[in-house]
């Protein structure tokens, strides 16, 4: 048709009132005067010449705009979908899942990977065919990171095994099995009790080492320092982690770097080294604002909030956790808001706010049901939740979900974990009305299990806490003791206030 007939064949839409012109400048548009007369002619057109249409549109696009096609992906992908041009659908829809990520859009690529997987066919088939469906699977993989459920993600990875083991492609073997451990560390399973998650980052591991590649056999021995700390193995995580994390930094990856450095902070601050800890912790920001990736900002300001938990700063813990869990809900990753909320409302709890712990502690339950978290961090946060809410409702806290969350940590075989449950129960043993004797043993075993992993600050805080009890039963030589101990931890780690208050405790037994 010459442009004249289609000047005409406008002319006459307009008049009828059925179209209307938009603009002319850049470029002349018009539009349908209501979306149900453009659902009508669509609807009058037989099936070939739709599809017809939306091939030759899809090519005009290509050919005018190939500059701007990464932007266009999406809309090139649903033309040729709806021609039936598969192959040239699924790279668009690749482009523009890709597109989405670059901008963190993951739930919007995760729903172009699903319409690209969609596309090719399921079974043996060609190497180039088991390549692309692998590639797409894992993709969708990763930008379901904590966004789907274990199971889904599992399911995917399962798929990218099954081609990628058929095609001896270490390289995607290795990320594949790095995909499984991190979603496992993400929900909190253990290193030491969960037997899938160490087999992931041995897999990982061994597959990397095949491809001869230096860069990429230091991600899966990043992703154990990451399993060592919430282990509460901190030496170790410090090691693997401060040899690694140049390496994922010169490869561009800042957004685990970001990750990583976070966690080397976390591991210097459960051990007590303050200084080291606020340099990775800076690390950890930097590669975050660098990255421009708003999970990995969000990552750092909580590791911020813990650290300043363990500094003996409550309000500073609050503010970053709280702000921290309003940035990760925002972009739906479930597990990172429940550990902010779970921070902030220990926090409240700490200062004898139990009023504005509830709703914290309460939103982080909810999280944790829907974020599919491990049972005994679950747990911890249901017993921190009742405790509050006896002490708001001025009523004794029951003791029998301590106890549940106490098994469920040992049997996960958490120690860190555990030593915080036995302090809880402690702090909530008397106004129970049970036995002080019980309270100072879970005092006890809460410092035995601190001072065997070495977390310095928690040690002191619970030393001091002990110390206060004895003294208030009136066993001075006992409570001097606590006090002594806790004051000159504190002062090892240069922690002024606290040291401070400890050595005045003592000096008024």
């Amino acid at each position: 048709m010459t442009s004249d007939a289609i000047e005409t064949q406008l002319d006459l839409l307009e008049s009828v009132g059925l179209v209307e012109l938009y603009q002319t400048d850049p470029e002349l548009e018009y539009l349908f005067r209501h979306v149900l007369i453009q659902e009508a002619a669509y609807a009058s057109m037989v099936r070939y010449e739709r599809r017809r249409l939306h091939h030759l549109v899809g090519e005009v696009l290509e050919r005018r705009y190939d500059a701007g096609q990464r932007e266009l992906a999406a809309v090139l992908a649903l033309h040729f979908e709806q021609a039936g041009d598969q192959d040239r659908a699924f790279d668009y829809l690749v482009a523009a899942a890709e597109y989405a990520l670059e901008r963190f859009a993951n739930r919007e690529a995760m729903g172009f990977l699903d319409r690209a997987a969609a596309l090719l066919p399921e079974g043996p088939t060609d190497p180039e065919t088991m390549h692309r469906r692998a590639s797409v699977y894992m993709r969708l993989a990763e930008a379901g990171e904590n966004r789907m459920s274990l199971e889904k993600t599992l399911a995917l990875l399962d798929k990218v095994r099954v081609d990628a083991e058929a095609l001896s492609d270490n390289a995607l073997l290795a990320r594949m099995h790095l995909a499984n451990g991190l979603e496992r560390i993400l929900r909190g399973e253990q290193i030491r009790s969960s037997e899938p998650l160490r087999t992931a980052l041995e897999k990982s591991e061994e597959y990397a080492e095949r491809t001869g590649n230096a860069t990429l056999a230091a991600m899966p021995r990043a992703l154990l320092g990451e399993a060592l700390y919430y282990n509460a193995d901190y030496g170790e995580a410090v090691r693997l982690l401060e040899d690694t994390i140049p390496v994922v930094e010169a490869v561009g990856r800042l957004d685990r770097a970001s990750h990583y450095a976070g966690g080397l902070a976390l591991s210097h601050a459960h051990l007590g080294h303050f200084d080291r800890a606020h340099h990775w912790l800076s690390k950890a920001i930097d590669f975050g604002d660098r990255s421009r990736d708003p999970l990995s900002i969000a990552d750092a300001e909580i590791a911020q909030s813990m650290i300043a938990a363990l500094e003996g700063d409550p309000r500073g813990a609050i503010e970053h956790a709280v702000h921290a869990a309003d940035a990760a809900e925002g972009i739906d990753e479930k597990a990172c808001a429940f550990y902010a909320r779970v921070v902030a409302g220990e926090q409240h709890l700490m200062l004898g706010e139990a009023a504005d712990a509830v709703p914290p502690l309460e939103r982080a339950k909810r999280l944790a049901s829907d974020g599919a978290m491990v049972p005994s961090l679950a747990a911890r946060c249901d017993v921190l939740l009742r405790s509050a809410l006896a002490q708001v409702e001025r009523r004794p806290p029951a003791l029998e979900p301590h106890d549940h969350a106490l098994a469920l940590a040992h049997a996960a075989g958490d120690r860190s974990l555990e030593a915080n449950l036995l302090r809880q129960r402690a702090r909530d043993r008397i106004p129970a009305g049970g036995s002080v004797e019980l309270a100072l043993a879970d005092y006890a075993g809460s410092e035995a299990g601190f001072e065997a992993l070495g977390i310095r600050p928690l040690l002191a805080e619970t030393r001091a806490e002990h110390g206060r009890l004895l003294a208030r039963e009136g066993r001075l030589d006992d409570a001097r003791d606590q006090l002594a101990q806790a004051a000159n931890l504190y002062e090892e780690m240069s922690m002024a206030s606290a040291a401070e208050a400890a050595r005045n405790a003592l000096a008024n037994l």
